[in-house]
């Protein structure tokens, strides 16, 4: 009898030889992908350094008071750039299936070596000493990685000539009077001739400069953004604006160094949850919210301020309320139905009951608590009139009884001077309940509060000893 040997993998063997094979097929996948990308980013970038070049190249064979530039409009016709010219701002430029956006600006430059139009000595007369142009080609979502510039400035033939107008110069800070830079600027101005449309970025200071502007006398409306920051624009002065504004469009005197100064604050976020006084989440409460950045005032006998945020809401099923990107400044809650609910605190409180103060880049969450009006309940406000003017007291202590119906309860008062029952429960029924406020330094005082089936709200006053 013969006997054939038969060799071949077990199931173990055979495990980890697919085992190897997939470590090694997923690594040279990982490796082949991470090669086509940076092929793909290499071609990108050459694309955006050869179209850079290109419209560098057009703009050296421009004549000098041709370098400037325009903008189309929707009706077909152009907003300049300061200077104005014939170099299209924005473009959109399709390479082999890729789109490449390029922005192109240009700016007089005011140069140390002949004395500054700011102040310096001696005072430059003739600030557009020459021009300089920056071109920026990006692809895809942007951003320093996928963007190429190109810089170069422009000197005009013979001696420099005076282009009219006074120098315009942008400040862009924080609230801590830092310069924000890379802020996007938006300058517009449709008074002059022609009409001024014009977008760039502040320098590392927060500075821009424009020699050159043309004047006019509050009509350079500036929009100032940067991701992460609440955005500013100016208004016009009354009543082109419905209200008198804090932030003004700029002037622009000639023959004169005219500054603006903007100020923007990180964006913070704001998370309202509404509450019922035992901390329960209290769902589809409407209300209104008002508050942040101070745009400006009415023109009432009395004046209103105007906020940047005005905006009635809903609290939701979920009851809460979400207000992102919004200014730092102090803001205010209030209820649409006032015949039904009412406030009574919030968890951050301020001088008012019904305020809270947001820093700018904070993430700030508000817990309002709410009274509901239709349920049976008092509310014992202790305040302090010995200087004429009622005065909350807060940490007082305040017994309400009712022995019929074995209510026993003590709390002490908030800022406010409020003690609320029931803050716990059991809740309270009709019917008449006795209390003692008791404080350091003032006479105790007792009285009697009957309750209802709603809320019923108490005064009492201490006197001092």
């Amino acid at each position: 009898m013969i006997f054939v040997s038969r060799k071949g993998f077990t199931l173990i063997e055979a495990l980890i030889a697919l085992f190897i094979f997939g470590i090694i097929t997923v690594t040279f996948y990982a490796v082949l992908s991470t090669g086509l990308l940076q092929i793909m980013e290499s071609r990108n970038r050459l694309g955006a350094i050869a179209i850079a070049n290109e419209k560098m190249e057009i703009v050296r064979n421009l004549d000098y008071d041709f370098i400037g530039t325009k903008k189309l409009n929707g009706d077909g016709s152009y907003s300049y750039g300061i200077p104005g010219g014939d170099i299209i701002e924005d473009e959109s430029i399709a390479v082999n299936t890729r789109n490449f956006a390029v922005h192109s600006f240009v700016q007089y430059i005011d140069d140390a070596y002949d004395g500054k139009a700011s102040g310096t000595t001696p005072i430059d007369v003739i600030p557009n000493d020459y021009k300089r142009v920056k071109i920026e080609v990006s692809w895809g979502n942007g951003g320093p990685e996928h963007t190429v510039m190109l810089v170069s400035s422009f000197v005009p033939k013979g001696v420099e000539v005076s282009s009219g107008g006074g120098t315009l110069s942008i400040n862009v800070i924080d609230n801590a009077g830092s310069g924000v830079s890379q802020a996007t600027v938006h300058i517009t101005n449709s008074t002059v001739n022609p009409n001024i449309d014009t977008t760039t970025t502040t320098d590392s200071t927060g500075n821009l400069i424009f020699p050159g502007a043309k004047a006019s006398g509050q009509d350079y409306r500036i929009q100032a953004s940067k991701n992460g920051y609440y955005g500013v624009t100016t208004y016009a002065p009354y009543p082109g604006t419905t209200f008198n504004p804090t932030d003004i469009h700029a002037s622009v005197v000639a023959d004169a160094f005219n500054q603006k100064t903007i100020i923007m604050d990180k964006a913070s976020d704001i998370f309202v949850a509404t509450k019922d006084v035992f901390g329960a989440h209290l769902p589809n409460i409407d209300m209104h919210i008002s508050g942040g950045r101070k745009l400006g005032e009415t023109t009432d006998i009395v004046p209103k301020s105007v906020f940047s945020l005005e905006q009635d809401f809903n609290s939701g099923t979920d009851a809460k309320k979400s207000f992102t990107a919004e200014s730092s400044g102090i803001y205010a809650l209030t209820f649409l139905d006032l015949t039904r609910y009412q406030l009574l605190r919030l968890n951050t409180p301020d001088t008012e009951k019904n305020t809270f103060s947001v820093l700018d880049g904070a993430i700030k969450n508000i817990d309002a608590t709410i009274i509901d009006k239709q349920n049976a309940s008092g509310l014992i406000i202790v305040e302090d009139a010995t200087s004429g003017t009622n005065v909350p007291v807060t940490g007082a202590s305040v017994h309400l009884v009712n022995a019929g119906v074995g209510y026993d309860a003590t709390i002490l008062t908030d800022q406010y001077g409020q003690a609320y029952f029931p803050s716990v429960l059991p809740m309270l029924v009709a019917g008449t309940y006795d209390y003692t406020v008791t404080m350091s330094g003032y006479a105790d005082k007792t009285g009697a509060i009957t309750i209802t089936n709603a809320l019923t709200s108490e005064n009492v006053v201490l006197t001092a000893l």
